[in-house]
């Protein structure tokens, strides 16, 4: 119960002031935290699906410039602007301005096993309007055996976004881009 209070403690200073040192304690403490989850098969249980709200993501600078690219200006402004991202890269005046303009409701992972659908949400507000973009897509486990029953790889497929009552979606990815471990 420590070590989880620790890791929600970090992590929320984390997403106010991001640095290199912090990321690596989040991880450090994921790692401690791993082995004494009870379900021994994480990525095979039925309690994997659901809707999980996302507080934190590891991904190196090299895993976000690659998202950047794939979600082109739009979409990366967006993720930058809703926080859904942990990127601690400068940002670009037009991120800036975009974020002021945006307020965060959250991000979530909705996952159903059964289906192998993923959905990526992040839920904001723009200038006063709900709006929502959503990354939806497919989920594997991993082929790596000492990851394959604590991870899964995700790949999206499909964007869709809804700004106020305008709704805009969901548009095809040519080349689906992976998120892994």
């Amino acid at each position: 119960l420590v070590l989880k209070s620790t890791l929600l403690k970090l992590v929320d200073e984390y997403r106010k002031e991001p640095d290199s040192s912090k990321k690596a304690r989040i991880l450090a403490l994921v790692a401690e935290l791993e082995p004494l989850n009870p379900t021994p098969k994480p990525t095979s249980s039925a309690l994997i699906s659901g809707q999980w709200s996302l507080l934190f993501t590891g991904s190196s600078d090299e895993e976000t410039k690659d998202r950047q690219e794939q979600e082109g200006m739009i979409g990366s402004t967006v993720t930058e602007a809703t926080g859904a991202s942990d990127s601690m890269q400068e940002e670009s005046s037009i991120r800036q301005w975009a974020r002021s303009l945006t307020q965060s409701k959250g991000t979530f992972q909705d996952i159903d096993l059964g289906t192998s659908k993923v959905s990526n949400r992040a839920t904001f507000t723009l200038v006063g309007l709900p709006s929502e973009l959503s990354l939806n897509g497919r989920c594997e486990r991993i082929d790596d055996p000492l990851a394959a029953d604590k991870r899964l790889m995700v790949f999206f497929e499909e964007a869709d976004v809804s700004l106020g009552f305008c709704s805009h979606g969901p548009s095809q990815n040519p080349k689906p881009w992976a998120l892994g471990p």
